[in-house]
């Protein structure tokens, strides 16, 4: 064997052992990056609050998230409800999970006007959906 050739094979043993590398790197980041999402409500669920109140413009969430920590939303817009008529104003926190007692601050368009708590289990066989509704 000539040295060319031994110098390309060892190359060749470097780049795939670089390739190796690097799809074993990125899987695993793959799998980091889906750990701390909790799904289908085994790890936490997602939160909708309502209220009649048409004068509410806003909700902040504030309490622990499916790592632990704690953690606040900002300013959640209300929406109208599709399934119920009746709470014309809801906001949800999408692709935020929570754990245990959830704080639900309320504000009109002049401030901070109530506050009320959810109780959010880790786990549920519904779904990963809490949804409470307050009269305000």
């Amino acid at each position: 064997m000539n040295l060319t050739r031994f110098l390309e094979d060892e190359v060749l043993l470097i780049r795939r052992t670089i390739s190796a590398f690097a799809v074993a790197i990125l899987s695993l980041g793959g799998l980091t990056a889906m750990s701390g999402q909790a799904f289908a409500g085994t790890n936490g669920q997602q939160l909708t609050v309502c209220t009649p109140n048409k004068d509410i413009t806003s909700l902040i969430f504030i309490g622990k998230n499916e790592k632990g920590k704690d953690v606040q939303t900002g300013h959640l817009g209300m929406q109208a409800d599709p399934d119920n008529p009746n709470y014309q104003n809801c906001a949800s926190a999408t692709k935020w999970w929570w754990v245990g007692l959830v704080q639900v601050n309320f504000y009109n368009n002049k401030g901070y006007v109530d506050v009320r708590d959810v109780n959010v289990p880790k786990a549920q066989p519904e779904g990963d959906w809490i949804k409470r509704s307050f009269r305000i």
